[in-house]
């Protein structure tokens, strides 16, 4: 399977559950911070790049989700598809 065999509901959850955990990540970078943790601590800095990571994710499920809102149209074939050296 890849991500464009997903279906619109099973992208929806995925990123109900990416934003959940983003969320729940830059809330405890913000407390972490808050307390004191240098940014050079190794468990700041795994919370810090978990959460840009999944971040990331909400992003990529975003834009399969609107990818799949659009209406389908025919594309033109790119330069490799056509072959403009004949065949």
């Amino acid at each position: 399977m890849k991500s464009d065999g997903l279906r619109a509901d099973q992208i929806e959850k995925l990123l109900e559950v990416f934003v959940r955990q983003r969320d729940y990540l830059n809330r405890l970078r913000v407390r972490m911070a808050e307390r004191g943790f240098p940014l050079d601590d190794l468990l700041f800095r795994g919370v810090s790049d978990a959460a840009d990571k999944v971040s990331n994710l909400c992003v990529v499920a975003a834009s399969l989700r609107n990818e799949q809102q659009k209406p389908k149209t025919r594309r033109e074939p790119t330069i490799m598809k056509r072959h403009p050296w004949g065949d």
